[in-house]
């Protein structure tokens, strides 16, 4: 009897130990790895390689720095990106638009000056001294003609973000004055802006730069080498023609006509000098 209970014993034993050796095996479901856990069975918890880590977008001044993976966010908001103000525009943050202060004020607003947006055909008083006495004053009637904006035609090349002008200025003179001691045109041209000043004496192509939205462009200016009709019927009319091109859309040439008896001089620091200014 003694001997069957061992046997018994020893059989429950065994089948035990064989039992605990076939538990199932885990079909892992496996969780994709994030920003912050590897991946991970979501039955055993048994998990396979590392971390992503965060993928951060760098911090705007609009948004703080933030994982694109998992939206999470860390420190602050970072300053405005501010561009320098130019005479177009004030200081602007080039992420999300924000201003600060004032554009930059052109060279003309403080100068006692009155400044025409020519009409064409309308006639304007020009005011000058005689070539042979600059002493004895004449006025000329002055207008325009045919003013043209175009990219590019025969003569006049194209420049990709750039437009051409071309204008006819007259002035005819018929007083006293003007048939007895001549006549004398001073033009000049000008950068409503900057105020940066060139003599127009021939029709040799300059060069010029303007300042537009901040951005430095040269700029080509045709001055005229003007002509003069003859006198008839006590008239006599001179005709220059115009043109230069600028970027697209600028619109601080400004063409002045002055008395004889000043050109060369700083009318600027002067007051009351005779002359008539347009700005295109």
């Amino acid at each position: 009897m003694k001997k069957v209970t061992a046997i018994a014993f020893i059989f429950v034993l065994l089948f035990t130990v064989s039992f605990s050796g076939c538990a199932p095996k885990c079909e892992h479901e496996w969780l994709d790895a994030t920003c912050i856990a590897p991946k991970t069975c979501s039955l055993c918890e048994k998990t396979e390689g590392d971390a992503l880590g965060h993928d951060w977008q760098e911090a705007t001044c609009t948004s703080v720095k933030t994982c694109n993976r998992c939206a999470e966010t860390e420190g602050e908001l970072a300053p405005h990106d501010m561009s320098a103000a130019n005479y177009q525009s004030p200081s602007v943050c080039t992420v999300c638009g924000h201003t600060e202060g004032e554009k930059l004020s052109p060279f003309y607003a403080d100068k006692n000056v009155s400044l025409i947006s020519a009409e064409m055909g309308k006639e304007y008083n020009y005011k000058t001294g005689g070539n042979t006495n600059g002493s004895k004053n004449t006025v000329g009637k002055l207008w325009w003609e045919d003013h043209e904006v175009f990219a590019s035609k025969e003569g006049y090349a194209e420049k990709d973000g750039y437009e051409w002008h071309t204008v006819t200025v007259k002035i005819r003179f018929n007083d006293d004055n003007a048939q007895t001691y001549g006549f004398v045109i001073a033009p000049a041209i000008d950068n409503y802006y900057s105020g940066d000043t060139s003599g127009l004496s021939d029709d040799t192509p300059e060069t010029f730069t303007v300042n537009y939205n901040g951005v430095d462009h040269e700029c080509i200016m045709k001055a005229p080498n003007g002509t003069l009709s003859a006198w008839k019927n006590g008239s006599c009319t001179y005709t220059g023609s115009y043109a230069w091109q600028v970027p697209v859309g600028f619109d601080g040439i400004v063409i002045f006509f002055i008395h004889s008896e000043y050109s060369g001089e700083d009318i600027f620091e002067m007051k009351n000098v005779p002359a008539i200014f347009f700005k295109f």
